[in-house]
């Protein structure tokens, strides 16, 4: 289930547009996605994750130029506890995950209807072990995602 709620100003100049999202989302996890794990000759069923919950802020400003092009700055900011799992049985917390993602977006209108857009998009993700023998562990991912493209409606 996710859900969100955004609030947005355009009080300041007709070409200024700010918007705060909370997002939220939860999902439960019947118990069959559990995964093996053999010990001798016996086969032992390993408790897999039960719920996943996600909080975050995302904050977005917007400039419009008089030409009906856009530029947009946006960012993800994980509150509570970030993500995080459950095991199933337990109801132990497994692992959290903060995400933080910071994007520029520009889009530029050629003819009216037709758009060409280009953006980044750089994503820092930690995620921590909250059980089992890494307990304390901290991972660290970087990611860079381009993007360019064109947009058509009629």
């Amino acid at each position: 289930m996710e859900n969100e709620f955004t609030l947005i100003y355009k009080g300041f100049m007709p070409k200024w547009l700010l918007r705060v999202a909370y997002f939220r989302e939860d999902r439960w996890l019947d118990h069959s996605n559990k995964s093996l794990l053999w010990k001798k000759n016996e086969a032992i069923l390993v408790p897999s994750s039960g719920r996943y919950h996600s909080a975050q802020i995302r904050p977005t400003v917007i400039y419009y130029f008089g030409n009906g092009d856009n530029l947009a700055v946006g960012l993800r900011l994980p509150i509570e506890n970030g993500a995080w799992y459950n095991e199933v049985g337990t109801g132990v917390k497994k692992s959290e995950t903060y995400e933080m993602r910071y994007s520029v977006d520009y889009t530029h209108v050629v003819v009216p209807g037709f758009n060409v857009f280009g953006g980044i998009t750089i994503l820092d993700l930690k995620s921590k072990s909250t059980s089992g023998t890494n307990y304390g562990k901290v991972t660290r991912t970087y990611s860079f995602r381009p993007k360019l493209g064109f947009s058509y409606s009629f």
